[in-house]
């Protein structure tokens, strides 16, 4: 499974972003990195599931979570300069996700969320680049109705 995993001398501007229990940034290291972006992956998993099952959708995600045999990704691209607590929408992905699933006609999917968060300092701005890639990858199931 392909992943964005920062460059090591970078390390210290993601220790800032995210939300770190128990580390101190001088021994924040890629495997602490990956830990928190799957704690944030599952906690989006978990809300969206919740959207979903109140639209009609059945929704769920595998216990191994990457093992899934995936036939369809959505993806969305936000780009932010903004504050990181402000930056990212999850709103505008659960509508854009929900939107097409609607238009699809899904009414149950199993899946999961890869969420790649990438830093860039701009110095034309002296300021930080935030992207974050969200793909949320599924198999849609036939419902027992």
């Amino acid at each position: 499974m392909e992943r964005y995993f920062p460059p090591g001398h970078q390390l210290s501007l993601y220790f800032s972003f995210l939300r770190i229990r128990g580390n101190e940034a001088n021994s924040f290291t890629l495997d602490d990195y990956f830990n928190e972006i799957m704690y944030y992956e599952m906690e989006l998993e978990t809300n969206l599931i919740d959207i979903l099952n109140k639209v009609g959708i059945e929704a769920s995600v595998k216990t191994d979570r990457y093992s899934l045999p995936y036939k369809n990704e959505f993806r969305q691209v936000q780009v932010s300069y903004r504050n990181i607590v402000e930056a990212f929408d999850f709103q505008l992905l659960t509508r854009e996700i929900v939107n097409e699933l609607i238009r699809k006609k899904v009414k149950k999917i199993r899946f999961y969320l890869i969420a790649d968060l990438i830093l860039e300092k701009d110095p034309k701005r002296l300021d930080i680049k935030k992207t974050l890639i969200s793909k949320i990858r599924y198999s849609t199931h036939k419902s027992h109705e």
